[in-house]
């Protein structure tokens, strides 16, 4: 799934610019090539059980798989709550097909309560796989200037709103538009309608069942998909503000460092 922020600060932005907030709660996606040459392997496929949309994960240091802790929550019903094992699976490969190693347990950030509450900062959970898998990207806690270019990847919807995903993985590359101790940021974007061009040097925007999707910089993850700020706007077009947990932050540096 993926979220949209819903702070008093989005409020009032929405309310200056006469629009409203996205309804977007699932979010490579738009204006990204396919990985047909399986370039980033590393990424992959992270499905519940419990849901019809699936997210978007990395593997790190070949056991494990980074990915949003929020993620790991179902939505309604008696199956509210966060997930078991037994209900997550892994998918390989370009097409997100090939199962991937079964999950003996994962870990949740203690500091993190769940969607749409406190802790959004710390959104972000680590899977453990029974076996081992050849490759895996190592996490990098070190600075990240603004107006980096980054790769971002994952397996999410290609048309901003939309809800079905064809399960390709894409990826591309954007450039970081803010920084703080508890989000990476990448450049705000202005989507046009579906049915109008997408303007040169957008860069690969994350959208719908990215979350938990990678920021690679130098060949490290600098962060995982969390959330995006997303405002409709009367013309037709989205204002897009995607955001990626910071492992910069030391807590959850530290959470991280449990898997080393």
């Amino acid at each position: 799934m993926f979220k949209t922020s819903s702070s008093p600060a989005v409020a009032l932005l929405v309310a200056l610019s006469l629009a409203g907030v996205w309804p977007n709660f699932c979010a490579a996606g738009i204006n990204c090539s396919e990985d047909e040459a399986d370039s980033f392997s590393s990424v992959v496929r992270v499905a519940d059980t419990r849901k019809e949309t699936h997210c978007t994960g990395v593997l790190f240091r070949g056991r494990y798989v980074l990915t949003a802790a929020h993620c790991l929550y179902a939505g309604s019903g008696q199956d509210r709550g966060p997930a078991q094992a037994r209900n997550l699976r892994i998918f390989l490969g370009p097409d997100g097909d090939r199962q991937g190693p079964a999950i003996s347990r994962f870990e949740i950030h203690p500091e993190y309560q769940g969607e749409f509450r406190d802790g959004e900062q710390f959104d972000v959970a680590v899977l453990e796989l029974e076996a081992a898998l050849s490759g895996g990207l190592d996490a990098d806690f070190r600075d990240i200037p603004r107006r980096s270019k980054v790769f971002v990847a994952g397996y999410g919807v290609t048309v901003s709103g939309e809800w079905k995903a064809d399960g390709k993985r894409r990826i591309g590359e954007n450039e970081i538009g803010r920084v703080d101790t508890d989000f990476i940021c990448l450049k705000k974007t202005t989507l046009p309608p579906p049915e109008e061009p997408m303007p040169e040097r957008t860069g690969c925007v994350p959208a719908g069942q990215d979350s938990g999707g990678p920021l690679i910089l130098d060949g490290k993850i600098k962060g995982v998909l969390s959330k995006s700020l997303q405002v409709w706007l009367q013309d037709g077009s989205t204002s897009d503000e995607s955001c990626y947990v910071n492992f910069q932050n030391p807590q959850v540096r530290a959470f991280l460092e449990n898997f080393f």
